[in-house]
């Protein structure tokens, strides 16, 4: 009478009872530069974990720290993303990229940056703008935040921020604090942090860490 075809993800059982988090300090070589880098690991497997963008304030254009921030949502880890008007004296900081936040989409994306997403199972993933906008058309896409620019793809560096749009020196070349989210096998995160980078030593950095986006 006809069939229907389902895909089932299977995973090393020792995932299951794995910490939902768990932090390290390590000393990463990148081009004969040694970064000392935060990694914080999150094991997307555990129970009651899930993934969310938040607002400061739960108000578009406002500002607050990261830990005023996560302590509002009662985040056990969070991260920065997006690029913002940081330099204004407005009250109100211009957003610059694609938002979504509960399924709806609340700032439009951006075709070249850029986007890291969670499914409404859960699964999470990276894509250029525009593709990610074919994927947020079907909707499945719970959260997601465009970011960039994008340091690793199926496991091989490709930082190449001027074909994404980037033309500050901040991104090209200079060193500086940075901060990166990778996407592990077997629905594993790190988050990452550290001083003193340029964009492709933090591509190399997560690589090293096993992103494979």
């Amino acid at each position: 009478l006809g069939e229907t075809k389902y895909t089932i993800s299977v995973y090393p059982e020792k995932l299951l009872n794995a910490p939902k988090v768990s932090i390290a300090k390590k000393t990463l070589n990148t081009g004969g530069k040694n970064l000392s880098v935060n990694v914080v690991s999150v094991n997307l497997l555990a129970p009651n974990t899930s993934l969310h963008v938040e607002l400061a304030k739960n108000t578009l254009g406002s500002v607050g720290s990261l830990a005023t921030i996560a302590k509002a949502h009662n985040a056990q880890v969070a991260i920065n993303g997006n690029y913002f008007d940081a330099y204004s004296s407005s009250s109100y900081r211009t957003v610059y990229n694609g938002l979504v936040m509960n399924g709806e989409r609340v700032k439009v994306f951006d075709a070249k940056f850029s986007v890291f997403y969670v499914l409404k199972d859960g699964n999470v993933g990276i894509l250029p703008g525009a593709k990610f906008m074919e994927l947020f058309n079907e909707g499945s896409v719970q959260e997601a935040i465009q970011v960039g620019p994008l340091l690793v793809m199926n496991g091989a560096v490709t930082v190449d921020p001027i074909a994404e749009g980037f033309s500050s020196h901040k991104i090209l070349s200079s060193p500086g604090a940075r901060s990166a989210i990778g996407i592990l096998p077997n629905r594993q995160l790190v988050f990452v942090t550290t001083a003193g980078a340029t964009v492709q030593q933090l591509a190399s950095v997560m690589k090293q860490l096993g992103a494979v986006d």
